[in-house]
């Protein structure tokens, strides 16, 4: 038995905005929502940031 393809709304642009703007509105409080560890969280801001300078 051969895997199903990816779905095509993980490929189109639509899902790229939406997950562009959740990342962004991402904050400590919500880590749960997504099953984030916090030191996940703080490892993903810590290179954010880094990316920023």
């Amino acid at each position: 038995m051969t895997a199903a393809p990816p779905p095509s709304w993980r490929s189109s642009p639509a899902f790229a905005e939406l997950l562009a703007s959740a990342l962004q509105q991402l904050h400590e409080g919500s880590v749960a929502r997504y099953r984030l560890r916090r030191s996940e969280y703080l490892a993903w801001q810590l290179r954010l940031s880094e990316q920023k300078i």
